[in-house]
């Protein structure tokens, strides 16, 4: 009968209505998922760039400490040479003085 037609009608509608009720309700969770896993993915990528600016900043003060290093280095093997020369310049003038004497 058209009652029991209009009854079922009303039922699909129904049924149809809470399908998009819930179909709305994950579609929020997921969205609001989604946005949770941009805020964790952008604050790792924040933490990683500072990261990257640390490690910059560390490699660079570690190369001015090893250019520092190379130059006393230098500095100090030519003062050792010098000192080679003068010892054996010395030595030398000793044996002289020995000779003469």
């Amino acid at each position: 009968s058209t009652d029991d037609t209009t009854r079922l009608e009303k039922i699909k509608v129904q049924r149809l209505e809470e399908d998009c009720r819930r179909h709305a309700e994950e579609r929020d969770r997921a969205l609001a998922s989604v946005s949770g896993l941009q805020e964790q993915l952008d604050k790792l990528k924040g933490e990683m760039d500072d990261r990257h600016k640390t490690d910059q900043k560390l490699l660079e003060t570690n190369a001015a400490e090893l250019e520092a290093v190379r130059k006393t280095l230098g500095a100090r093997t030519a003062e050792f040479e010098e000192l080679k020369k003068d010892k054996v310049a010395g030595e030398e003038e000793g044996k002289k003085m020995e000779l003469a004497a």
